[in-house]
């Protein structure tokens, strides 16, 4: 079909055009649960719409291409109506008289090529744009799916964690520091080992970070400012919330030193040295209280738990050596028992293998019998078909002898009448002269006579 449209006339770019569209259905087949009396770009129109951008810019431009700049001479034709006029007028010049030169492009068709440029620049920015969302998009999603994944590896649920302990938001530790005791921590202390509390720590940090995607996805799929919103929350996550709360306190306790001693000396009136030095002891013991007895219960509190722990680490020692027995023991028979199977099993293929060869050596035996057999054959028969065309081309020779003789015969009778015949033309030509003069000098005579 295609080339009988090229043999038509019919210009190649609508059969190049109708290739891409066929080419465009194969690769995005719409689907089946499409309403079948819309057509595609109804559908593609309907599932964008909502995602539409609306570009002051494009539109100006395009106002500008159909404006009444471009009306007149063209009408009401659009950009690409011109251009295609354009250039069927160039190929009818170029089709009609091949040596003209190139029509000059009118100035209807730059400005309609220029404006074109512009629509096309910015809709590569749009679509620049709209990739670079759409491959940060396609990569978080990615990176999501793994963190999920990971996270399903580890056991224990971060659910059960009472103010979202281990949380890296700002207002999970205010939540937990506004409570009146940390009776809770100890009871998760007492309730789950350290290995538990670990995988619950680990599953609470993948859940964190789940959430800081999930907030970046969201400023993405939106089209929102990251500064904004995103940024925020991991900004929120920086924070140390005990340095925040601490150094207010500290502040607090200086201008409170500050105004005790402003009033101490302003009810005493003078400062003595036994006032400073009751001062002195009450910083100190200030000091000692806020400082070194949390220290000291501290130590005490640690110095507990690591006897404990101590103790418990040297039963779990003797248990382990009981288990690491068992383990051996185990052990040794699983891999007893594992010999065996691969003992039987290597006996197994080896025979299967001997069999095997058995039958692939017996089969081309006898592949090879028969091919050694049918060589015979052809051999045979070839030596034969050559005797025989021996025997035929040695009868051929005498039949070939005799027709030379007889067409030496021929060229000879040949040659012989060629000479003859040139000999004959040649008497011809040598008589014809002197005819010729007997017949001018009887003319002369008679001439001779009629002046007389």
């Amino acid at each position: 079909m295609d080339e009988r449209l090229a043999e038509e006339g019919e210009a190649p770019r609508l059969t190049i055009k109708r290739k891409m569209v066929l080419d465009v259905d194969n690769l995005f087949p719409m689907s089946s649960k499409v309403d079948p009396s819309k057509c595609r770009d109804e559908y593609l129109a309907d599932a964008v719409k909502p995602y539409e951008k609306i570009v002051e810019e494009v539109e100006r431009v395009v106002r500008r291409v159909h404006g009444s700049s471009l009306k007149g001479a063209t009408g009401n034709m659009t950009v690409e109506e011109i251009l295609f006029r354009e250039m069927e007028m160039h190929d009818e010049d170029s089709d009609s008289d091949p040596k003209k030169h190139k029509k000059v492009i009118s100035e209807e068709a730059k400005a309609a090529a220029l404006d074109i440029m512009d629509i096309l620049q910015i809709r590569y920015d749009d679509l620049i744009q709209d990739m670079r969302r759409v491959c940060i998009n396609f990569q978080l999603e990615q990176l999501k799916f793994r963190m999920v994944v990971l996270r399903e590896m580890w056991p224990g649920d971060p659910s059960v964690l009472p103010y979202r302990m281990f949380g890296w938001s700002v207002e999970d530790y205010f939540r937990r520091f506004e409570q009146p005791n940390t009776l809770y921590i100890d009871v998760m202390e007492m309730e789950l080992s350290n290995a538990e509390m670990e995988c619950l720590k680990f599953r609470m940090d993948l859940d964190e970070v789940l959430r800081l995607i999930d907030s970046i996805l969201v400023d993405i799929k939106n089209n929102r400012d990251l500064c904004r919103y995103s940024m925020s929350d991991m900004l929120d996550t920086k924070i140390d919330i005990e340095e925040v709360l601490n150094r207010p306190r500290a502040k607090l306790l200086h201008e409170h030193d500050e105004m005790t001693l402003d009033l101490f000396q302003y009810k005493s009136g003078q400062r003595s040295a036994q006032a400073d030095q009751k001062r002195r002891n009450l910083k100190a013991l200030q000091v000692q209280q806020d400082y070194y007895d949390p220290i000291e219960r501290r130590y005490l509190v640690n110095w507990t738990y690591s006897t404990m722990e101590q103790v418990n680490y040297s039963d779990d020692q003797q248990c382990q050596l009981l288990l690491d027995e068992l383990n051996n023991v185990t052990k040794l028979i699983k891999e007893e028992n594992y010999v065996f199977q691969c003992s039987n099993q290597k006996y197994y293929a080896t025979i299967e293998e001997y069999k095997n060869r058995i039958y692939e050596t017996q089969m081309t035996y006898d592949v090879d019998l028969e091919t050694a057999e049918n060589n015979v054959q052809i051999t045979r028969n070839k030596l034969q078909k050559a005797k025989d065309d021996l025997k035929f081309y040695k009868e051929q020779i005498k039949v070939f002898h005799e027709k030379i003789a007889h067409v030496r015969e021929l060229i000879a009778m040949e040659e012989a009448a060629e000479i003859a015949r040139v000999a004959k033309l040649a008497e011809s030509l040598l008589a014809g002269p002197k005819k010729g003069k007997g017949k001018d000098k009887a003319k002369g005579k008679g001439k001779g006579k009629d002046k007389k």
